[in-house]
C-alpha cells in the first residue's frame, strides 16, 4: 500500500496541503512498518472537525 510503495520517500516531517492550498506540517512517526501523522495532526483535526468515528 502507500507506505510499501512510498516509504522510502517520506521524510521525517511533512507539509500536507489541501485543494485550497491550505497547509499543515506534520512530524511522521514511522513504527513497526507503518506510519502514523503525530506532532501537527491536532491542528488537521481542528481545522476539519475530524473525530472518532468521523
Amino acid at each position: 500500500m502507500f507506505g510499501g510503495d512510498f516509504g522510502d520517500q517520506i521524510g521525517r516531517y511533512a507539509i500536507l496541503t489541501d485543494p485550497k492550498s491550505n497547509k499543515f506540517e506534520v512530524l511522521v512517526d514511522k513504527v513497526n512498518g507503518a506510519f502514523f501523522l503525530t506532532k501537527g495532526w491536532k491542528a488537521i483535526r481542528d481545522f476539519y472537525g475530524i473525530d472518532l468515528g468521523a
